[in-house]
């Protein structure tokens, strides 16, 4: 599928395109929400909210035909992109649980739901979708499904970072990112999905700028460009952290190529106004 390519490389007006003559083709199938978390993905990295907020919608209108009321990977991914790339944590931790679900659909949402919440200091309910984590990967493991189950784990072991931080536990949850991020490095992308909820990497990036350190975080970022090319909360990530670093170089660069990624991005979106007036002032 061509737009597989395009969304490995970044280049999300080709993956737009090609997942829109997708989802085109087979309007009423079941085939059709796969093109369309493709598309969310890709307008979201470009910071166009509205337009993956219509894809999101149509789903949504269409589910029962889609699904036959069983909730598939792709359907629930698109609601929690739609909240965890916007750092919309508070929305992320309202995320509804899919009630009739495979095990690592149920995990996508428990694990942008425990982010969501942790980041909001609400550790309680995120350690009670951590554990549900845990259970999903005891289920996974049991049908011998080691590829999902690799998956939920690195899902847990990141999130697990976040109620560390907010528990105050700095050491420990810097471990677990760095063991989240490492686990994930291990495997490759399943087709169903145009990429992870949230790059493990990308979220140690956050967490490294939240303690202060900058010139770490621009390492972990930097990582996640490397397997991701062009996301967009990576590139802003980086070229804040190139900033606070003192690394002008670096951060111009990054701040340019967001610039071009979020060229047509909803005028809400603080990232492109940031970018230019870096660069017309450095």
């Amino acid at each position: 599928m061509p737009s597989h390519i395009f969304t490995r490389l970044g280049q999300w007006d080709e993956s737009i395109e090609t997942n829109q003559r997708s989802a085109r083709a087979e309007p009423d199938s079941n085939a059709a929400v796969h093109p369309m978390d493709y598309m969310v993905y890709a307008y979201l990295q470009q910071g166009r909210e509205r337009d993956a907020r219509r894809v999101i919608d149509r789903a949504i209108q269409n589910s029962d035909q889609f699904y036959g009321g069983t909730l598939g990977y792709n359907f629930a991914a698109m609601p929690a992109r739609y909240a965890v790339e916007r750092s919309a944590w508070a929305e992320a931790a309202a995320l509804r649980l899919p009630v009739r679900a495979a095990p690592n659909v149920r995990a996508l949402t428990h694990f942008a739901r425990a982010v969501g919440a942790a980041r909001q200091g609400n550790t309680a309910q995120a350690s009670a979708d951590v554990d549900s984590l845990a259970v999903v990967k005891g289920l996974l493991v049991a049908a011998n499904d080691s590829y999902w189950a690799t998956v939920v784990d690195a899902q847990r072991l990141a999130a697990s970072a976040w109620i560390a931080l907010a528990s105050r536990d700095t050491a420990r949850a810097l471990q677990l990112a760095r063991s989240a991020a490492d686990l994930e490095e291990t495997f490759e992308k399943h087709p169903v999905t145009p990429g992870p909820i949230l790059p493990a990497r990308e979220l140690e990036g956050d967490l490294l700028m939240s303690l202060g350190r900058a010139a770490d975080a621009l390492t972990a970022y930097e990582k996640t460009l490397a397997r991701e090319p062009r996301r967009a909360r990576a590139l802003w990530g980086a070229a804040r952290a190139a900033d606070r670093a003192g690394n002008t170089a670096a951060a111009r660069q990054r701040y340019a190529e967001l610039l071009d990624v979020m060229a047509k991005a909803d005028a809400t979106r603080e990232e492109p106004a940031a970018a230019r007036r870096y660069l017309a002032s450095h």
